[in-house]
């Protein structure tokens, strides 16, 4: 399974970066005179298309609490064969992230979207669920890193590949733009 997983992110990190360049040659396509004549606007242009094109690795940052609420939920029947109920405590915990969101759109396809090891952000960072018997911080937040492990496991094996590829883009977005913006200016000028 470990190859096909590597063969899976290769693909995904080729057509995401095929997709940047596609995206990045339609700007360059459609750059008007007003983005490059001025020095200050071309710059900021050029700032913006960056920003948009490239990509960056995900880091997580430290978890913090976000919420917790107590509920009734059925007894496993496989713990109780008589079932019932009991009282639990759901902690969430949010982990922040630095990075391209693109990033968390690659599953492996051994891994279904309804797996609920893979998580998917909400902005800048991923809510995980623990349930637990008791308030106890660091059991939390352990328990959680536990259940993010997959999903950092994918995001680390996506961020070598991106370094090197927005460096690389990034030479060509100051050479391509330097070129189109003379190219313009002599067409207007």
């Amino acid at each position: 399974m470990e190859n096909k997983v590597t063969i899976d992110a290769l693909h995904f990190i080729f057509e995401l970066f095929r997709s940047k360049e596609r995206e990045y040659k339609d700007i360059i396509d459609n750059l008007q005179i007003d983005d490059v004549k001025e020095e200050k606007i071309f710059i900021k242009r050029k700032a913006g298309i960056k920003k948009q094109i490239l990509l960056s690795p995900v880091s997580f940052k430290d978890p913090k609490i976000a919420g917790h609420h107590t509920e009734e939920r059925e007894v496993d029947p496989c713990i109780n064969p008589l079932g019932g109920k009991r009282k639990v405590t759901i902690v969430e915990v949010e982990f922040p992230f630095d990075g391209s969101p693109e990033l968390f759109e690659y599953r492996p396809d051994s891994v279904s979207y309804s797996d609920p090891t893979v998580y998917l952000p909400s902005g800048n960072s991923i809510i995980v669920e623990v349930e637990t018997a008791t308030l106890d911080k660091t059991n939390v937040q352990n328990l959680s890193r536990k259940n993010l492990a997959l999903t950092i496991s994918i995001i680390n094996s996506l961020n070598g590949q991106i370094e090197g590829w927005s460096k690389r883009m990034e030479s060509i977005i100051d050479e391509t733009l330097a070129k189109k913006r003379t190219e313009l200016m002599e067409f207007y000028g």
